[in-house]
């Protein structure tokens, strides 16, 4: 998940739905077992001011997104992610 710069000195808190400190800073990545809802709240330093955003994340189970190498040609091993 990645927030947008606001183009001032913040702070960007991400919290996952139970309203918990998830994570601070502009981005990060992670890999969700279920799908989850999370708030992101920025505050500008200068003025204190406070505006918040959600995220909805979609886990996709069983999603196979990579093969490699494709086609095989007599590998002896394939990587599936």
């Amino acid at each position: 998940m990645r927030a947008y710069l606001i183009g001032e000195a913040a702070t960007y808190k991400w919290y996952n739905q139970a309203g918990d400190l998830f994570f601070t800073g502009v981005d990060t990545t992670f890999v969700p077992e279920d799908d989850e809802v999370f708030t992101l709240e920025v505050t500008a330093h200068d003025v204190g001011y406070k505006d918040y955003d959600e995220k909805v994340v979609t886990v996709k189970h069983f999603f196979i997104s990579e093969v490699y190498p494709n086609p095989t040609n007599n590998q002896s091993s394939v990587t599936v992610n």
